[in-house]
């Protein structure tokens, strides 16, 4: 893998095919290729589908440390809840009783 360079990406669509360059902040060209369609398709899936595992990755390192604490707040939300409602069965009990 190459380091990684500031600039940006260009992607135009010219002559039914996709023109793909990395241009460097400097202006010096680092990439350029012409894909037809299908490849530019393949290579947008393969994009995602690996941005996606990292994202997956990064997700799963932070979500292993806020399991513990969503598993004990939500343990603690359901009990409300469940209170809640059995106040609300109660009151509709008494409410039945008086008419």
């Amino acid at each position: 893998m190459t380091e990684r360079e500031g600039g940006q990406w260009n992607v135009a669509v010219k002559n039914k095919a996709v023109h793909v360059e990395r241009v460097s902040d400097s202006g010096e060209q680092l990439f350029d290729d012409v894909l037809d369609p299908d490849e530019a398709r393949q290579l947008g899936e393969l994009l995602t589908k690996h941005a996606g595992k990292v994202g997956e990755s990064e997700q799963s390192d932070s979500d292993e440390s806020e399991d513990d604490e969503d598993s004990d707040e939500s343990k603690e939300s359901g009990d409300e809840t469940d209170e809640d409602q059995s106040d609300d069965e109660d009151s509709e009990e008494k409410s039945g009783q008086t008419d």
